[in-house]
């Protein structure tokens, strides 16, 4: 009796081992910010997928309380607060006739802008990131002082506040990137091609291992440099795209909020002169944000151009004579269509003509090339279907196989 209990104990441990080492690893272990971006996620698909944000039909009494979820939640992490906050506040724009919208949306705008990152706690990129969603925030079409204004009153203090921070942030954004780095030189993108240490007999290194499973020490430091170099490189890209972007539009969205801010009463021409000069703004666009401002100001309605609308640029002989190929093409084309015809292009139509309107319609090519033929391009292999069920199946018929013949050899040794 003795050798079943000790058997079946062996094969119970073996079972639980097996069990353990199948198992997946708990994302708990990943800590509280796992379980936060989990449960932003959540709030965040369940917003999207009900749409109720830009849904007049739903009160925004019902909306506000998920809102202030989302902010309790990402309170103690910045850049994933201000990353929902400039997504709600943009998907809100649909209700920008709503008084209690607005002051909503005023509230969260006069709060997540102006809230201070500091910049060693991030990569470069989560950085440049954040700085981008207090600038978009800020530029929020529907809470342009022109709308806000018949809804909700004006305030001259906030709007030399808004814009301050406004100019602020778009020189921030500017000086995270140099104006001449260019991220497709050699020198300046991530090659994930492994690290190979300078004396390969000192101590094998995987890519991505940590650190710490590095025994020799001048390999392990090697390493650790080569990784960090990685991703400085990594997330000066990806805060490229970012400058570049705002380097782009950005200039003309503040341009465009300054003149609808500074355009209401009370005029204070000086005081948005002295701030254009005090965050070096481009030149010519100060100039004709003072210009636009000026003229609301005097009462004088918006400065024609004198500028003829721009024509097309005229065909040669050979654009003209391959358009008119064209044309005659498509003409062939339709004729063959009423007429049960072959059409001069790669596919042709074949009607029932039984009938006196198209019914059987097949689209037949002409020729197939090898190109044609391949299979489609994945640019990342697709997740398989987990085997473990079958590693576990296995396991315990195994262990009953055993035990059953375990069982029969005890009874015929006794016998």
């Amino acid at each position: 009796m003795r050798y079943y209990i000790t058997f079946i104990m062996y094969l119970v441990f073996f079972q639980g081992n097996v069990n353990a080492q199948l198992a997946p690893s708990d994302p708990v272990e990943w800590g509280e910010q796992y379980r936060i971006i989990k449960e932003h996620t959540r709030m965040l698909n369940r917003m999207i997928n009900s749409n109720v944000l830009n849904n007049e039909t739903v009160p925004f009494e019902i909306i506000l309380p998920e809102i202030r979820k989302v902010e309790d939640i990402t309170k103690n992490h910045p850049i994933l607060y201000l990353e929902s906050m400039e997504w709600i506040t943009g998907q809100l724009q649909n209700r920008s006739e709503e008084k209690n919208v607005v002051l909503a949306a005023k509230e969260i705008v006069a709060r997540a802008p102006f809230l201070p990152l500091e910049k060693e706690k991030y990569n470069l990129a989560e950085y440049t990131n954040g700085l981008s969603y207090q600038f978009q925030m800020l530029l929020q079409p529907y809470f342009f002082p022109s709308r806000t204004s018949e809804i909700i009153g004006f305030d001259p203090e906030l709007r030399r506040k808004n814009a301050n921070r406004l100019l602020e942030l778009y020189q921030l954004i500017l000086s995270q990137i140099e104006e001449d780095y260019d991220p497709l030189a050699p020198g300046n993108i991530p090659q994930f091609k492994g690290f190979i240490p300078p004396d390969s007999h000192r101590g094998h290194v995987i890519s991505g291992m940590d650190y710490s499973n590095v025994d020799d020490e001048a390999t392990r430091e090697a390493y650790k440099k080569y990784m960090e170099e990685l991703w400085v490189k990594y997330h000066k890209g990806e805060a490229y795209n970012v400058v570049k972007d705002v380097r782009k539009h950005g200039s003309q969205g503040v341009a465009h909020y300054l003149i609808d801010a500074y355009s209401l009463l009370p005029y204070r021409t000086s005081e948005l002169e002295q701030l254009l000069t005090d965050r070096k703004f481009d030149s010519e666009l100060s100039k004709m944000i003072l210009d636009k401002v000026r003229r609301a100001e005097q009462g004088l309605p918006e400065e024609e151009t004198n500028e003829s609308p721009k024509l097309p640029p005229e065909l040669s002989p050979e654009q003209q004579a391959a358009q008119q190929k064209i044309i005659e093409l498509f003409e062939q084309h339709f004729e063959a269509e009423r007429t049960g015809g072959v059409s001069p292009f790669p596919v042709h139509v074949k009607r029932d003509p039984n009938e006196g309107k198209r019914t059987n319609v097949t689209i037949t090519t002409i020729t197939k090339s090898k190109e044609d033929l391949r299979e489609p391009y994945v640019p990342y292999p697709l997740p398989k279907p987990s085997q473990r069920w079958k590693i576990v199946l296995l396991v315990n018929g195994a262990i009953f196989c055993a035990i059953f013949a375990l069982y029969f050899y005890l009874r015929w040794r006794n016998a």
